[in-house]
């Protein structure tokens, strides 16, 4: 756990169809969708968090990588980050891969989360996820710890993650 850690974590999402000429208006516009979990330091409380990775994953031709979600991963601030819940994840495929990347189905200790253990979820290049669970998605060393990024590509593929957790239980 990060001392000190508090804040809210935002995702916005917005997009406006344009055209051009004089007089043209926006044919739509779609407000923020999203604007949710709090992040509390110790706290088990539904719909909060306390610890967040960040970070940018490089996934070798045809590989890929197993996010260990128990002790592994730091935090912005170097500290070793140990889930026991997660309550928001993120993940978006940088627009200049060649291949998909492919979300889920460890075949060592899978996440329990969204997808179940066997789920998959595909990402084109340039692609984004984002889940979230206020209730939270337990993580269990040696059990369910390890969340998957598939590269179905021969060239190295990246992409930016974050995942937002507790690290207690939600009361």
């Amino acid at each position: 756990m990060v001392a000190g850690f508090s804040g809210t974590s935002k995702v916005q999402l917005t997009a406006e169809l344009r055209g051009s000429g004089p007089g043209v208006v926006p044919l739509f516009t779609l407000a923020p969708l999203l604007d949710k979990t709090k992040t509390v330091p110790g706290s088990g409380a539904v719909g909060t968090g306390n610890l967040l990775y960040s970070g940018s994953e490089i996934i070798d031709g045809s590989g890929h990588e197993d996010l260990n979600l128990i002790g592994v991963l730091d935090s912005p601030f170097g500290d070793p980050l140990s889930f026991a819940e997660l309550t928001q994840i993120f993940i978006k495929a940088d627009i200049d891969n060649e291949g998909d990347l492919v979300i889920g189905a460890a075949s060592s200790h899978p996440f329990n989360g969204p997808l179940g253990t066997a789920g998959t979820w595909t990402l084109r290049p340039g692609e984004f996820l984002f889940w979230e669970s206020a209730k939270g998605w337990p993580v269990t060393a040696a059990v369910s710890d390890n969340l998957r990024i598939s590269n179905s590509d021969e060239a190295d593929a990246g992409c930016q993650v974050r995942i937002v957790g507790r690290s207690v239980g939600a009361a």
